[in-house]
């Protein structure tokens, strides 16, 4: 199986009465272990309502898809290419020494040691941030799937935290950069053998694009 390391994810939980509950997740250390609970969260929190008999399964064919959406009477339904956005797509790591002397605007602290010390931070690209999701789609496109028998969608999904990533925007709010840099990409250009982008923070429920 091919080795794909992972960052916990997750949220710190205040109740009413001022306990804190932590709850964070990691997942699998293999691509083919990650996308089966990406698959099978992309289908509960994106599908189960209106779908409940879908079920999503790893492919096994020439194409080389990810993974496939099945209901209950096996049948294919939409076939699904996943690419995941990770912090290094759009930082750069720089020493603690480096960011004092020269902070950047937009900068991620990195892990800290037993003693409370910080390791490093990561420095925000906002070029490569804007266009993190193009970079992405052009990448899948690049690749030249040929058309199937069923639906192929486009998963990107990310584990990262990062505000603009997270499609966490209500109806009618201006949206982030990236988000908006992706609809254009999507509407000005051919996207075929994808019928559907879809952004999908694990942290939250997946978007179509």
């Amino acid at each position: 199986m091919h080795k794909k390391p992972t960052i916990r994810y997750g949220t710190m939980n205040f109740s009413v009465d001022g306990r804190v509950t932590p709850d964070f997740h990691k997942l699998p250390d293999t691509k083919e272990e990650q996308e089966k609970v990406v698959g099978k969260q992309f289908v509960e929190k994106g599908f189960l309502a209106d779908h409940p008999n879908w079920v999503p399964r790893p492919m096994d064919d020439e194409a080389g898809h990810d993974f496939g959406i099945f209901d209950d009477s096996n049948e294919l339904i939409v076939e699904v290419q996943a690419a995941e956005v990770v912090f290094q797509s759009f930082t750069k790591k720089i020493t603690v020494e480096e960011f004092r002397n020269d902070p950047p605007r937009e900068a991620i602290q990195g892990p800290q040691t037993k003693s409370g010390l910080t390791e490093f931070y990561l420095a925000v690209d906002r070029e490569k941030l804007d266009n993190v999701i193009c970079r992405i789609i052009q990448k899948k496109l690049s690749k030249h799937y040929a058309k199937q028998k069923v639906p192929l969608w486009l998963l990107i999904w990310t584990v990262t935290d990062y505000p603009e990533l997270m499609a966490n925007y209500p109806p009618g709010s201006s949206l982030p950069r990236p988000v908006v840099n992706a609809k254009n990409f999507l509407r000005n250009n051919d996207i075929s053998p994808f019928e559907r982008v879809y952004l999908f923070p694990l942290l939250l429920n997946p978007r179509q694009l």
